[in-house]
């Protein structure tokens, strides 16, 4: 899931949505590369 909204009401709502992992924007590219390279 790749979300603005960073609240903990928020998060805990996309993770019984089934979200695994939350990157909040802004991000850097490279926090995203990392997680796909966790994942593949």
């Amino acid at each position: 899931m790749c979300t603005a909204k960073t609240s903990p009401e928020s998060e805990k709502k996309f993770r019984a949505l089934g979200a695994d992992y939350i990157l909040h924007k802004p991000f850097k590219p490279l926090k995203l590369a990392d997680f796909i390279r966790s994942i593949a």
